[in-house]
């Protein structure tokens, strides 16, 4: 079943912003602040959801009143689910959406948090139903699900004596998209019919993207490696063949994950470091705080999140409160009523403010500048009696 319907955007959309959440929360001992995120084309938009009340309702009140154009939409929650025997599990909970589509998905990840011992994924996310899309269907756009296909290759090495060595390339500015296709690739060599022909030695080269976040991409490669190593398949390829597995990822000529330092990695616990904002003091801090929900680009907006984590992480160490955001200050041409007024009195900007106006719908946008602009130019016309016989 496939549960995007097709909607391989969508897909790639929730996905990743569970694994940047995963990351954000593997070196942190405090739960997840509930986000909001919102793509278009190549562009997210990152709000916070900082509310004591219930986090989704209060993101369709961010949703209704959000000035940036948008086509996905995810919602993510710090929470619990139940495995299988009834035990609860720490979870990652993802409400995935496209404003074309009349339901989402909801996706839910189970980890162990670094407060509990050393930070992994339990199990494969689960899928936990269709909620209705909590913003109006957009019937006036083209619905849009293609995704930028990952380019790779893999070359074999022989390395004599029946066994190959493999060396492969791969290019994509997503960090999720690359450690899913290298899992893909390992599970496919070292499970296949020509298993046992592998020296156990492959090699990937990731290609430079000025998109890619490295920090990303280190923890989630790393987090596929180990959990590949700790796999029935893995271990059974080792103890069939008597060869070791040296796995290695590099990143513009810079090594991101090796396989022979897996066990070490496991010892540590990053959980105990001190934030960037350990000196800051508490006034620091609040301004830190407001700049951070400011910050309007949305290419900085990921190292935003990681900072917003960070910070709310240090509120806590000290026993201080988070600040409330600053309300955001509605422009004129957003309300709607004097959007009308403009329109009887001075049509040209009444249409200006109705095509600012974010809430809206396009169509009542295109009724607008014909209805009022024809009769702004009528009346014009009439009052320099160009109408006259």
């Amino acid at each position: 079943m496939d549960i995007f319907s097709g909607n391989r955007r969508l897909e790639e959309f929730v996905f990743h912003s569970l694994e940047w959440n995963l990351f954000l929360r593997h070196n942190q001992k405090n739960p997840l602040t509930p986000f909001l995120f919102l793509q278009n084309g190549d562009h997210i938009f990152i709000r916070m959801l900082m509310t004591d009340g219930d986090p989704f309702e209060y993101a369709k009140i961010v949703l209704a009143e959000e000035t940036e154009t948008f086509q996905q939409i995810v919602i993510g929650i710090e929470g619990y689910i139940r495995d299988d025997t009834n035990n609860r599990t720490d979870a990652l909970l993802i409400h995935g959406y496209d404003v074309t589509q009349e339901n989402g998905v909801i996706i839910a990840q189970g980890f162990l948090p670094p407060e509990n011992g050393e930070f992994r994924r339990i199990d494969k996310p689960k899928f936990m139903g269709t909620p209705v899309l909590p913003v109006p269907l957009r019937t006036d756009i083209i619905a849009d699900f293609s995704i930028q296909e990952p380019g790779f290759t893999a070359m074999a090495v022989d390395q004599g004596g029946g066994l190959t060595d493999y060396r492969g390339v791969i290019s994509h500015p997503n960090a999720s998209v690359v450690t899913e296709t290298f899992r893909r690739f390992l599970r496919t060599k070292f499970g296949g019919d020509d298993a046992g022909k592998l020296s156990g030695d492959i090699k990937l080269d990731i290609a430079p993207n000025e998109k890619m976040n490295v920090e990303l991409l280190r923890f989630l490669l790393n987090l596929v490696m180990k959990e590949e190593l700790h796999s029935d398949l893995f271990r059974n390829w080792t103890r069939s063949h008597g060869r070791s597995i040296n796995i290695r990822a590099v990143y513009n000529d810079q090594e991101l994950c090796n396989s022979t330092s897996i066990v070490v990695a496991a010892h540590e616990h990053p959980s105990d470091k001190p934030t960037r904002y350990a000196g800051f003091t508490e006034d620091q801090l609040n301004k830190e705080f407001n700049r951070i929900l400011s910050i309007p680009n949305p290419v900085q907006n990921m190292d935003a999140l990681l900072g917003m984590t960070e910070l709310i992480s240090e509120f806590a160490k000290r026993g201080l409160p988070v600040p409330e955001a600053k309300p955001k200050e509605e422009k004129w041409y957003d309300k709607t009523w004097l959007v009308v007024v403009l329109c009887l009195l001075i049509a040209p900007i009444g249409i200006f403010a109705a095509w600012k106006n974010q809430k809206i719908p396009l169509l009542l946008k295109w009724v607008l500048t014909l209805v009022f602009g024809s009769w702004f130019v009528y009346r014009v016309a009439k009052a320099l009696n160009l109408f006259a016989y």
